[in-house]
């Protein structure tokens, strides 16, 4: 009897045991719950929606510039900010931002981040990498090829050559007394240069031609310093020539991948090649107000912010709620090499069409291209395209810096090669206007974005013959009919 009982007291202790110790983890747990629970009520934000940087910065005592995105019914709630844009459902908010101001914004915010400076993704910082020999080398090869390569690498179609489709370059400008780009130039904006708080505009036709755009430039230039449109840096002039160059300096030797689309150039980069967020942000929301006035169908824009994203900056965003508006945006993926998350924004958007270059002479994508996937897990590029020493127009009104940076890539006094993922995007968004004019023509309506995307992907060169990857992307578009 005695044995039979010692094991049911040992059950019993080891029980009541077990029950003190879950009330001894429960109590302070019931004792935190509602103050947690009234903590939400009250709308207290954990700060999980806040960009990492800026928390640091507030924390060091410092009060940066910041962007909250939230939704308009939330404005109400929130003081006055130092700037705003609306884009589509969604309001950017510009904050001098301190610890109790960041409380404040974060409970009605979707996302609070810190300023980006923005960049023209240009061979010059490639050739001053490791990658130098390897572009050299290619640059040699190019030479050799002599002609252009880019249409017939991507079988650039013949009768569809974006006819009645209007592309929105953002760029450092554009030369627009370019022989072989003064045709297709119909609007010119500034926001290097304003006239009454509005960006300076040209449009061809009704404020006058391009010679007396240039004559009153030029007027601009000698009072400010600064040139209004045209481009001083050069880079805007040979992605504009990669989409719409007409072939008339070189007897159509050297030739756009849709040679009549319809050209609106926004220099928002300066001599420099730079520009700020709020810069680019003013780029997207003149788009937004006119994209009807014009009929912009695609956006290209080769520049980027060199930092990881997740989609979630401002830029991303907007360009997100441009193309539900229907715009059909292409980006650079980044020349920030081979290295998982350096998908630079706004390529990073997921309504973004992001590019990455492969080399049109060797078929092998170079090392210095960048690859996803995004910090949030999204598997990006979405294509590649040539970006490798790409023949196209260089500034002939005025010797812009690249061409004095790198003479070497000179081929006369129309055209230059140059490299980089600033390259891939403009063929990418030569080939989808080809696209569109080709889906207007039988189905007598302009594509949205899915569906562009859609037409790219339906005939193309798959490097990963199974899947979408985070290096080749869907692989290398043709045109329609290529």
């Amino acid at each position: 009897m005695y044995g039979s009982r010692k094991p049911i007291r040992i059950r019993q202790s080891v029980q009541a045991s077990k029950t003190i110790a879950l009330l001894v983890l429960l109590i302070p747990l019931l004792l935190i719950l509602p103050p947690i629970l009234r903590t939400q009520e009250r709308g207290v934000a954990s700060l999980a929606n806040t960009d990492p940087s800026l928390l640091d910065a507030i924390i060091r005592g410092e009060k940066p510039v910041a962007y909250a995105i939230i939704s308009p019914d939330r404005m109400q709630y929130l003081p006055p900010p130092l700037k705003a844009w609306r884009f589509g459902d969604k309001l950017i908010l510009k904050y001098r931002m301190d610890i109790a101001l960041l409380r404040r914004v974060s409970k009605h915010a979707y996302y609070i981040s810190m300023p980006r400076p923005f960049t023209i993704i240009d061979p010059i910082g490639l050739l001053r990498r490791a990658t130098a020999e390897e572009l050299m080398n290619d640059l040699e090869r190019a030479k050799e090829y002599h002609t252009d390569i880019k249409r017939s690498f991507h079988r650039a179609s013949d009768r569809w050559g974006g006819k009645g489709v209007t592309v929105c370059v953002i760029d450092s400008g554009i030369d627009y007394l370019h022989p072989d780009l003064r045709d297709s130039v119909r609007v010119l904006v500034s926001l290097r240069v304003y006239g009454n708080g509005h960006p300076l505009i040209w449009i061809k036709g009704v404020n006058g031609t391009l010679e007396d755009a240039w004559v009153y430039e030029q007027g601009i230039n000698n009072t400010y310093g600064v040139f209004a449109w045209m481009d001083k840096f050069g880079h805007g002039t040979h992605v504009s020539g990669i989409i719409a160059g007409s072939g008339v300096a070189s007897r159509g030797e050297v030739l756009g991948i849709a040679p009549n689309v319809i050209l609106v150039v926004i220099k928002a980069f300066g001599d420099n090649g730079t520009a700020s967020m709020d810069t680019i942000l003013e780029a997207l929301d003149w788009v937004q107000r006119h994209m009807a006035d014009f009929n912009i169908t695609i956006v290209n824009m080769s520049f980027g912010a060199y930092v990881p994203s997740n989609g979630k900056d401002p830029v991303s965003v907007a360009c997100d709620e441009l193309a539900e508006l229907g715009l059909i945006l292409f980006a650079s993926a980044g020349n920030n090499y081979i290295f998982p998350f350096t998908i630079s924004s706004p390529a990073s958007a997921h309504k973004v069409i992001a590019v990455g270059a492969v080399n049109p002479y060797t078929c092998k994508i170079p090392s210095w291209t960048a690859c996803g996937p995004t910090n949030d897990g999204r598997m990006k590029p979405d294509f590649i395209c040539a970006g490798v020493w790409v023949l196209s127009t260089k500034p002939v009104t005025v010797k812009s810096y690249i061409e004095e940076a790198i003479p070497e890539a000179v081929r006369d006094n129309y055209y230059m090669w140059l490299s980089g993922t600033s390259m891939a995007c403009p063929i990418a968004v030569g080939l989808c206007a080809e696209w569109v004019e080709y889906y207007y023509y039988v189905y007598h309506e302009v594509p949205s974005w899915r569906k562009a995307y859609s037409l790219l992907t339906s005939n193309i060169k798959r490097l990963n013959p199974f899947f979408k990857d985070f290096i080749s992307g869907e692989g290398i578009p043709y045109g329609p009919g290529g």
